[in-house]
């Protein structure tokens, strides 16, 4: 049995092979943490797999929200969005149905509260009430102060406390943080790579705990129809929501459903509440609760226009229907060519710029909030007219014409299509 290796020599050889193997792949006993976990979440599945078994989405909230989604509030500051997003957290923590709509998988709901902590006891304390539930046994807590998501560790040391109550509570199913701008860290909210770092590190946290995430935002201050910041955000968004003060009546909007047909607009009515608290000087603490109302149809108008509304409307009709001489339907239109030419029909008597702007913005916001006009980031249309398709809209998914090489298939959507079809024909678009 002369030259076979010993058993100390075949223990050598091996060692020598798995340090060979670990120069050469990354792998062996000395691998990095983490590195194993890492390269084991990743991988391809075959499409086979994916369509053997139904997936039907897990709500939160039926309709309006999906589990494990990312998902944008946002309106005006003092818009009461704060308790739009208390009211539909509390119902998922609860089980309680969110205005008629089933909340079918309830569970663990964290509030990362950047602002109005002072007062959030009282908003629960109605709301609890209000509800008939006790309050004490609701799954639903809030952080002592925000997070800066954007600084080094930040993230981390909240995931780590959410997962310390899960131990006892159950695993979270909805984070909500209140609001971006006050969680967002050091960065800018319009800079491209801070939004994507922002959007990343959120990703993580709804990846590592397997929950939702709801951010409560603010609009801009120059385009109050949509969210402010860099337009990474939205893009990453599964579900986005518009809630615009009208008089005393609030309006839910979603703006955006990714995977799903967009729900119904929603009102609310805010409802003020005794807390059953007084103050020092002996008068009564209370808080808002929201109810919801009858929406009422887009174009609903009760009083007539007048003044620079009326001249901002009437502007904005003519080049929506530009061409359309039955005015049967609208060309969404920029917020810019309308204001030159409202700007054009004198909607200010004062020739100055400043008077200028601040008349159309005043017209702008009368007219968005009593239903006369709708509006998509940044394009606007009488709300009593259909909309047609906008010409930046060049999605395969919007086109309205058919290939030239396929006359039969037809399109929903590509404006490219509807050119090079009118170009066959000998029409210039």
């Amino acid at each position: 049995m002369t030259g076979l290796p010993s058993r100390e020599e075949i223990r050598s050889m091996v060692q020598a092979r798995v340090a060979q193997e670990e120069a050469a792949y990354g792998t062996g006993a000395k691998e990095a943490p983490g590195k194993e976990e890492t390269s084991k979440s990743f991988r391809f599945v075959p499409a086979g797999d994916l369509v053997g078994e139904p997936c039907p989405p897990r709500w939160i909230i039926d309709g309006f929200l999906e589990d494990a989604t990312l998902a944008c509030l946002y309106g005006p500051s003092g818009g009461m969005k704060s308790f739009v997003a208390l009211d539909m957290g509390l119902c998922v923590a609860s089980g309680r149905a969110w205005h008629g709509n089933a909340v079918p998988n309830p569970g663990p709901v964290f509030y990362v509260c950047g602002e109005g902590l002072a007062g959030i006891n009282k908003r629960l304390r109605v709301w609890a009430s209000d509800s008939d539930v006790d309050a004490r046994t609701l799954p639903f807590f809030v952080s002592n102060q925000p997070i800066g998501i954007l600084e080094s560790g930040a993230v981390q040391v909240a995931v780590n406390a959410i997962r310390e109550l899960a131990e006892a509570h159950g695993s979270p199913r909805l984070i909500i943080v209140d609001t971006l701008a006050r969680n967002f860290g050091p960065g800018d909210e319009n800079s491209t790579q801070d939004m994507s770092a922002f959007v990343s590190a959120l990703d993580d946290v709804r990846a590592g705990l397997g929950c939702a995430v709801l951010v409560v935002h603010h609009t801009g201050l120059s385009a109050a129809d949509r969210a402010r910041g860099a337009s990474a955000f939205r893009a990453a968004l599964d579900w986005e929501f518009r809630l615009e003060p009208k008089g005393d009546i609030r309006m839910l909007t979603c703006t955006k459903a990714k995977d799903h047909e967009p729900p119904k607009d929603m009102a609310f009515e805010p409802e003020i509440l005794e807390t059953g608290w007084t103050d020092e000087d002996g008068r009564a603490v209370t808080s808002v609760v929201l109810r919801s109302v009858e929406v009422k149809s887009h174009g609903s108008k009760e009083k007539p226009l007048k003044g620079a509304s009326k001249i901002a409307y009437d502007a904005l009709m003519a080049l929506c229907t530009a061409g359309d001489v039955l005015k049967q339907s609208a060309k969404p239109m920029d917020v810019d060519t309308w204001r030159e030419e409202a700007y054009r029909r004198s909607i200010s008597p004062s020739p100055e710029q400043g008077a200028r702007q601040r008349a159309f913005h005043r017209a702008l916001t009368t007219l968005r909030d009593s239903g006369h006009i709708l509006a998509e980031d940044d394009f606007y249309w009488p709300s009593s007219l259909p909309r047609q398709p906008r010409q930046d809209q060049t999605s395969p998914d919007n086109c309205l014409g058919t290939t030239p090489d396929r006359p039969d298939t037809p399109l929903k959507g590509c404006l490219a299509c509807l050119g090079a079809e009118s170009e066959r024909q000998g029409v210039l678009l």
